[in-house]
């Protein structure tokens, strides 16, 4: 799991962080709210296996609206 205090003393790292993380919940936030689920059926962002697959088509260039714009088409499906 991702967290910004083992970035300690690395400013730059830990910024990295909390910016993967605020795309992670963003993603996960849209995801939930157009398949509708809440509670415990609801994607969370702690989840390793999510914050893996997000940050890795990060790391390839997409943007959030990427993500919601495929959420948006596989929704509709």
């Amino acid at each position: 799991m991702i967290n910004p205090e083992e970035a300690e003393g690395d400013e730059i790292a830990k910024e990295k962080c909390t910016e993967g993380i605020e795309l992670i919940k963003q993603v996960l936030d849209y995801l939930n709210k157009k398949t509708h689920r809440v509670g415990k059926l609801a994607y969370s962002y702690t989840t390793p296996e999510y914050q893996n697959k997000i940050l890795t088509r990060y790391a390839e260039g997409y943007k959030l609206e990427d993500f919601k714009r495929v959420i948006d088409v596989k929704v509709s499906e």
